[in-house]
């Protein structure tokens, strides 16, 4: 079986939702060992992605001069926010446990469902309008009912209250379900985010009053 450190380099070479779907086959401890290393990768030599590359056969990007910087904690974010909610929260408690600042510096890059639901009320009317009505029912499902009401908020009357009926005729859906229409939402969000259109303030993640 391949080294842990060997996986991942390989998963850091990948798209953030193959590395994701990957990892999410890997038993708990393995998959934690995996991405703690992977957090605390900065750069492999060419040579070696290309030994790799050879070795598996794969179709991985190798433009680049002598080095390539591989891995690290905006890797890891990207990784997460492609996971299950359980293993998301796994992985980072595990790395928490080792390098509480670590794991600090990855959740402040990560994005989730709940920070689209931060977003000003003008923000949430731009991203209200690239949502399919079916995929924002889902995604909403669990979320309380204040975050609940910021949606309506933005919503015409009419809009809102027939939202608010097709959530109550719905039937139970999985959880993994849910979670995966929140990150449909969450792709929509961050492509609004590089067009320019809406502002994501991640600072106001350490700035609550308590």
């Amino acid at each position: 079986m391949e080294h842990p450190q060997t996986i991942a380099l390989i998963l850091a070479l990948l798209r953030p939702e193959q590395a994701a779907e990957v990892l999410e086959k890997f038993p708990s401890d393995r998959r934690k060992d995996i991405m703690n290393r992977m957090a605390t990768l900065t750069s492999v030599s060419y040579e070696l992605i290309e030994e790799l590359a050879r070795t598996l056969e794969s179709e991985l990007n190798l433009e680049g001069a002598s080095e390539e910087k591989i891995g690290g904690i905006s890797k890891v974010a990207e990784i997460l926010n492609k996971m299950n909610r359980s293993s998301e929260n796994e992985i980072l408690d595990s790395i928490e446990e080792v390098n509480p600042d670590l794991a600090s510096e990855i959740r402040n890059l990560m994005f989730t469902f709940d920070d689209v639901l931060k977003l000003n009320d003008r923000d949430i009317r731009e991203l209200l309008k690239e949502i399919n009505k079916e995929d924002l029912i889902r995604a909403i499902k669990i979320v309380d009912q204040e975050m609940k009401d910021k949606i309506f908020k933005n919503m015409s009357s009419r809009a809102a209250e027939m939202l608010k009926e097709d959530m109550e005729l719905m039937p139970p859906i999985r959880l993994s379900e849910v979670e995966e229409f929140q990150r449909r939402i969450i792709e929509i969000a961050k492509r609004l985010e590089s067009e320019g259109r809406i502002t994501i303030a991640e600072d106001d993640k350490e700035d609550e009053f308590v």
